[in-house]
């Protein structure tokens, strides 16, 4: 069983290519994608795919220490 987490902002146009060849992998359980704020389909196309939307603010991952 594998989960993956995509970092995401403003993806729509590579997200559902990724989304859909991970659907494809029978060990990844778990998709869950963590935006930063997006403005555009982003959250509509993981909703739609079944993954779990996690939504926060903008950083690389120790927020701007």
């Amino acid at each position: 069983m594998i989960s993956v987490v995509i970092p995401t902002l403003n993806e729509e146009a590579e997200l559902p290519a990724t989304l859909d060849l991970l659907r494809r992998v029978p060990q990844v359980t778990e998709i869950i994608v963590s935006d930063a704020g997006s403005s555009d389909a982003t959250h509509a196309i993981a909703g739609r795919a079944g993954a779990r939307l996690v939504v926060g603010g903008r950083s690389r991952g120790g927020g701007g220490r």
